[in-house]
């Protein structure tokens, strides 16, 4: 894999006043392959509008169990993970469909 990116992982709290508070911390440097397929709408109907898609490929990891609840930051691109696979069944490479946020 050629290209470096950083997986996050979002913790929610409370803060004092009692607000909702979302932060992101890095907890891996992935090697990976970053393919963008297209704009899509369909994999997230809660923002309307065509959504860039990619497909983020990286070493299968047993002590990293990623969920579409992190994120992969790539260069400038923030991209939210909608589903994780291991295409082949092997365990040796990890794919995360992404959409990328603005």
């Amino acid at each position: 894999f050629r290209h470096v990116a950083s997986l996050q992982r979002r913790a929610d709290s409370l803060d004092a006043a009692g607000q909702a508070s979302t932060t992101w911390s890095t907890i891996a440097t992935l090697r990976c392959s970053v393919e963008t397929q297209s704009g899509n709408e369909s994999l997230n109907a809660d923002q309307p509008g065509p959504r860039l898609v990619s497909t983020v490929r990286t070493w299968w990891r047993p002590t990293l169990p990623v969920t579409p609840r992190d994120r992969v930051i790539f260069g400038s691109r923030t991209m939210e993970i909608v589903s994780v696979s291991d295409p082949s069944g092997t365990r040796r490479i990890l794919e995360m469909q992404c959409i990328e946020v603005q």
